[in-house]
């Protein structure tokens, strides 16, 4: 659970899972899961907060 949560590449979180004998496909999963939820949040948190600063103001 520790290496799905942990910064870092799928690739190498899953090779570190490997090696200490861990569930490769969960630690997979729960980055891509993170992967998707940063790219699905990050524009509207963008439009926002950054996104209201930048509209003129008439």
């Amino acid at each position: 659970m520790l290496l799905g949560n942990s910064p870092g590449g799928i690739a190498e979180m899953c090779l570190t899972a490997k090696v200490l004998e861990l569930g490769v496909p969960l630690v997979t999963a729960f980055h891509i899961v993170r992967y998707v939820i940063v790219l699905l949040l990050t524009g509207p948190i963008y439009q926002r907060f950054i996104g209201a600063e930048q509209q003129p103001r008439t």
